[in-house]
């Protein structure tokens, strides 16, 4: 019938400020918009259990989305930051955060474990690998592509060699520790051999 508005042409008339909904949901965060399903099957259906079971949730989580979008609308959908309100700052003292910057400045391949060693060396400063990490990262001088680079060269090292079950009965002169130094003086090559009975520790160099 012409002039008549059937319910079929009621799918094409566009509510008023629709496109500002429209907009919102497609920024919604994709849980966000996981969550916008469960509220509008509830919406429809007005049972809470059947919703709950048609997604695999529980009904106390539903009832929290429910309220959150009561309050705070399609906002109200997104998830909050999980990071404490309330940071505790940090007691290491300025100086030694000067000492940890100016020892990775001064030798940019040296770990958090060995930055910690100098500094109790050098400086008197006990101070654990960990809290040297935490201020490489805040001071943006924590270079992750060198610290996976020294992580998997400490994991290619050598296995010690260990004595086997015989040392038990071993006796002096049956394992002989033999090694060879040079340095040049003059222009002249000198060796240095050394060699140390593992058992008595009598040692030989020449």
């Amino acid at each position: 019938m012409k002039g008549h508005l059937g319910t079929s042409s009621i799918y094409h008339i566009r509510l008023p400020e629709q496109w500002k909904l429209e907009r919102m949901t497609a920024e919604l965060s994709r849980e966000a918009r996981k969550r916008l399903r469960w509220i509008d099957h509830y919406l429809k259906h007005g049972n809470a259990s059947l919703t709950s079971r048609y997604f695999g949730i529980s009904r106390t989580t539903l009832n929290k989305w429910v309220r959150r979008f009561e309050k705070r609308g399609l906002r109200g959908l997104e998830s909050l930051s999980c990071a404490p309100k309330r940071r505790r700052a940090s007691t290491i003292p300025f100086e030694t955060v000067s000492l940890v910057v100016s020892a990775r400045r001064e030798h940019p391949y040296l770990s958090k474990h060995k930055i910690a060693v100098v500094l109790r060396r050098d400086h008197g400063v006990a101070i654990s690998a960990s809290s040297v990490g935490r201020i490489l990262k805040r001071k943006g001088l924590y270079d992750e592509k060198a610290s996976r680079k020294r992580r998997k060269a400490a994991k290619r090292g050598k296995k010690k060699l260990r004595a086997g079950r015989w040392m038990k009965d071993a006796f002096p002169g049956s394992l002989v520790q033999v090694d060879t130094k040079h340095l040049r003086f003059a222009g002249i090559k000198f060796y240095q051999c050394t060699a140390v009975d593992c058992f008595s520790r009598i040692a030989y160099l020449r």
